[in-house]
Formats: C-alpha cells, structure tokens, sequence
C-alpha cells in the first residue's frame, strides 16, 4: 500500500502547510523524495525533494504548487506488484 501511504502524506502534507509547520513540510518532502526513488518514481522524486527546498525556505505558494502536482502524479500511478 504504498501509493495509500503517499496520499496520506499528501494530506499530511496539506494540513502542515496551512497550519506554518514548514519543518514537518520539509520533512514529509524529504521522505518521499528517498523512498520514491526505490520504486523508480523519478518524477515523485523530484518534485518531493523540490517541496523539501520550498519548505525550507518557507515558501507556501510554491510548496502547494508541489503538493498539488504531487498529488496529480500519484493521481495517475498504477502499480499492482507494489504492496
């Protein structure tokens, strides 16, 4: 259940940002930016890793702007060998 795993943390993602919890932002970023590249989601990958930065720098329009492509990305993935 990996992809259910990342849309929770979508909404984690979500609930941080309005709330000014960068740091948890950041953090929740960081994470799947690591584990979307063991299951070869380059693209999840980057823009994680592009949120961690926004993050950082406290930058809530981009940092949505990354959760909602995300969100889209996760949107489109299928992977049935993935549990």
């Amino acid at each position: 259940a990996y992809l259910d795993d990342r849309r929770a943390d979508i909404a984690q993602m979500r609930e941080a940002l309005e709330t000014g919890l960068f740091e948890r932002v950041a953090q929740l970023g960081h994470n799947m930016s690591g584990t979307a590249g063991i299951y070869g989601m380059t693209e999840l990958g980057e823009l994680a890793h592009g949120l961690e930065l926004a993050a950082r720098s406290a930058d809530r329009g981009l940092s949505a702007s990354l959760i909602s492509r995300m969100e889209r990305y996760l949107g489109r993935v299928i992977l049935s060998s993935v549990s």
